[in-house]
This record gives structure tokens, C-alpha cells and sequence, in this order.
């Protein structure tokens, strides 16, 4: 069988345009499978670096414990609907593929979100209500071009001490 959360080539097939999550809860068809995703459910901290996932899927709701994810150096480009961690306090999504935040959920214990070197051009009008508690946001080597809207939406959200702007267009104008 195929290493835990990687899909077989029938899934790849069938899902649309190869579509690959993290996490995949998947069929669980062998005892060793139902274990790693046991052990997952128990994780506080887990890495999943460079294994081409596209999406954070719906299944992390299922991960309780995480309170730290690191999907960096993957293909993501979106949060599927019902992805959601309630405990998780540190989200790493660096080298992505990540447009925009749209279809990013709340997350309310978030402190730090790191989002550098993807294709971000703005940031959500929202970020302050989908992220209550961040305290650093590392959006680093981006597109984000409009100084003023980075600042229109950075100024609500009221416990952010850290943001780290380096590479985008706007770090480039004169008032910055």
C-alpha cells in the first residue's frame, strides 16, 4: 500500500484535477494505515513538507490536538471548505502556491501565520475576524502591492506586534 496520506493512482484519477490534501484521511484499508491516522489525530506538532499537496483539506478538522503545522514547500493554493483547527497556533505555508485567502476559515487560536514566497496580491479584508489572536504574520516575498490596503487591514487586527513585509512591491515605495 502507498505510504500514509499519499493516494494511490486510482484516487489521483478520480480526483478532480489531481487533487491531493493534507490531511487525507483516505480508505484506512490495512491496520497499519488506521494507526498512522490515529497517530495523527494525536499530533501536536506536524510537519508535511514537500509531499505536492494542493490543498489543506477538509480532515484536518479531525486533528484536534495540532496546535503546529508546517505544509510549507508543497503546491498549495486554497483551503477546502470545513478545514478548520481550532487549537492550531502556528501555520507554516511558506513556498506555496497561494493567490489569495479567500477560502481561508477562522482560525481563532492563530498566532503566527507564515505565508512568505507564495503569489499573494492582497491580503483578506477579514484577517483580523479569521484570525483573532495573531500576534506575527510573515507574508514576505509576495505581490502584495498597495502599502495602503496591507496597513488598511493589518490596523484591525489588534494583537499583530510582528509582520514581515521584505520582497513584495510595496516594500519598495518611499513611505514604507
Amino acid at each position: 500500500p502507498p505510504p500514509f496520506g499519499a493516494m494511490t493512482s486510482q484516487q489521483q484519477m478520480s480526483s478532480s484535477a489531481n487533487e491531493h490534501c493534507f490531511p487525507f484521511r483516505g480508505e484506512q484499508e490495512d491496520d497499519e494505515s488506521q494507526a498512522e491516522w490515529l497517530e495523527l489525530c494525536q499530533a501536536v506538532v506536524h510537519e508535511a513538507r514537500a509531499k505536492h499537496y494542493t490543498c489543506i483539506g477538509s480532515d484536518l478538522a479531525s486533528l484536534v490536538h495540532l496546535e503546529r503545522l508546517d505544509v510549507s514547500a508543497n503546491e498549495m493554493d486554497r483551503f477546502a471548505p470545513g478545514a478548520k483547527a481550532d487549537a492550531l497556533q502556528i501555520l507554516q505555508c511558506y513556498s506555496n502556491r497561494f493567490v489569495n485567502l479567500t477560502s481561508m476559515p477562522t482560525f481563532p487560536s492563530l498566532r503566527f501565520l507564515g505565508l512568505g514566497f507564495n503569489e499573494l496580491g492582497s491580503l483578506p479584508l477579514d484577517l483580523a475576524r479569521r484570525c483573532p489572536n495573531l500576534a506575527s504574520l510573515d507574508v514576505a516575498f509576495n505581490h502584495l502591492g498597495s502599502l495602503d490596503e496591507v496597513v488598511a487591514v493589518l490596523r484591525k487586527c489588534k494583537g499583530l506586534k510582528q509582520i514581515f513585509l521584505a520582497g513584495n512591491p510595496c516594500s519598495l515605495l518611499p513611505n514604507y
